[in-house]
C-alpha cells in the first residue's frame, strides 16, 4: 500500500484510541495494589483467594504488555513514515517499508482483536467438541476431517492440544472427538465456530461416486478450573453416572477396563463422556469440570442474551443451520455465513489456514 499522511494519521489514531481502551494509569494502579496484596505475610492463608490475585495480576501485567507493544509500535511506523517520505528513498526501499508496514498493521489489529474478548471466560482455554450429524458414514468422516483441521491450526499458531476422548466410527472417521485447546484467550478466538460445518463433495464412500452432503455440529466452550466452579455445586441425584471401556491410545489396558466415564445431568440431558486418563477417578474428574463448564456457559450465554435481548437456540447438525459450508465439488469454496468471508482454496482452509475466520467475528 502506498503510504500517505492520512494513512499513517488513521493507524496511530487506532493505536491511541486502543491504548485509551486499555487506560494504562488504571492498569498500573491495579498492579501496584495487586502487588501489596500479594507482598502480604499472610497472603497464602487463603490459597484460594490467593490464586484469584494471581490470575488477575497476570492479566493486568499481560494488559500492560500490550500498552507497551502498542507504543513502540507507534514509534516503529512513524519513523518507518519518515523514511519514506525522504524523496532519496529508493522504489526498492519503499517496497521494503510498506512490507514492514503490513506486519506492524497486523500487531496492530491482533491486539484490537484481544481487546475485544472481553467476555467473562474469554481469556480461558477453550473445550472443542465435533459431532457427526447428517450423512452417516461421509459425516463421521466428515469429523475427522475437522478434526485434523483444528489440530493443524492450533499446531500452526503455537497453541496446544489435549485429547479429552475419540469415539471411532465403526467404518471410517469418529462419530465425536473432544479435545482442549492450551492458550490465553483460546475461548474468545474459537467460540464462534460453534455451530454446524457443512460439507458437500464427492462421496468417497458411495460406489456410484455421487456427491455427499454431510453435516457436523462443533461446540466450543470455555475450559473452567476448580476456582471457577468452587461455587458451583451439582446436586448428586441430577448427576447419572456411567462407566464404559475406554477405546484407543491409552496402554495395554484401555480396552480391558472400565475407565471411561460418561455423566449425564439429568434435568438437561447434558451428557460427558472421558477416557482420556487409564483412571476412572481422574475420567470422573475431568468430566465433572467439563460438565460443570457446559452448565455455567449455558447460564451466562443466558444472560449475555438477556442483556443484549437476543435469543440462542442450540442447532441440530442438519440442513439449514450451518454457519459454514465447505465444498469440494462441482467447485471449490467456503464460505463463512456468519462472517460473510469467502475463500476458494479449501485445501488451504482444511489444512489449518483458519486465521482470517477465527478472527473475525
Amino acid at each position: 500500500m502506498e503510504l500517505t499522511r492520512k494513512i499513517i494519521d488513521e493507524i496511530t489514531g487506532r493505536i491511541d484510541l486502543l491504548a485509551g481502551e486499555l487506560d494504562k494509569s488504571s492498569l498500573y494502579a491495579q498492579k501496584t495494589e495487586l502487588e501489596g496484596k500479594m507482598g502480604d505475610k499472610d497472603f497464602w492463608n487463603d490459597p484460594v483467594a490467593a490464586s484469584k490475585i494471581n490470575e488477575l495480576f497476570s492479566d493486568v501485567t499481560k494488559k500492560i504488555e500490550l500498552i507497551e507493544k502498542l507504543y513502540s509500535t507507534k514509534s516503529e511506523i512513524l519513523s518507518y513514515f519518515e523514511l519514506y517520505s525522504d524523496p532519496t528513498v529508493g522504489p526498492k526501499d519503499r517496497r521494503n517499508i510498506e512490507k514492514e508496514m503490513e506486519k506492524l498493521l497486523k500487531v496492530i489489529k491482533d491486539i484490537e482483536i484481544i481487546v475485544k474478548l472481553n467476555g467473562k471466560f474469554d481469556k480461558k482455554d477453550s473445550i472443542i467438541t465435533i459431532k457427526a450429524g447428517q450423512g452417516g458414514t461421509d459425516a463421521c468422516d466428515w469429523v475427522s476431517m475437522l478434526y485434523r483441521m483444528y489440530t493443524k491450526f492450533v499446531n500452526s499458531v503455537g497453541w496446544g492440544l489435549q485429547i479429552i476422548d475419540e469415539v471411532k466410527s465403526e467404518e471410517a472417521g469418529y462419530t465425536q472427538v473432544v479435545f482442549k485447546v492450551i492458550a490465553d484467550y483460546a475461548y474468545g478466538y474459537l467460540k464462534s465456530e460453534t455451530g454446524v460445518h457443512r460439507l458437500v463433495r464427492i462421496s468417497p464412500f458411495n460406489a456410484q461416486g455421487l456427491r455427499q452432503t454431510s453435516f457436523a455440529g462443533v461446540e466450543v466452550m470455555p475450559a473452567l478450573d476448580k476456582l471457577d466452579t468452587k461455587d458451583f455445586q451439582i446436586p448428586e441425584g441430577e448427576i447419572e453416572f456411567k462407566a464404559t471401556m475406554a477405546s484407543g491410545p491409552g496402554g495395554q489396558n484401555v480396552n480391558k477396563n472400565m475407565t471411561a466415564v460418561r455423566l449425564t445431568h439429568i434435568p438437561t440431558g447434558i451428557s460427558v463422556r472421558c477416557a482420556s486418563q487409564r483412571s476412572q477417578v481422574q475420567n470422573r474428574e475431568n468430566a465433572m469440570e467439563i460438565l460443570k463448564s457446559k452448565l455455567l456457559t449455558i447460564e451466562e450465554d443466558k444472560e449475555e442474551s438477556k442483556r443484549q435481548n437476543l435469543r440462542k437456540d442450540v442447532k441440530d447438525a442438519q440442513w439449514g443451520n450451518q454457519i459454514r459450508n465447505y465444498v469440494l465439488h462441482p467447485y471449490k469454496l467456503v464460505k463463512d455465513l456468519r462472517s460473510g468471508i469467502e475463500r476458494s482454496d479449501v485445501d488451504n482452509v482444511l489444512d489449518g489456514d483458519l486465521w482470517d475466520l477465527v478472527s473475525s467475528k
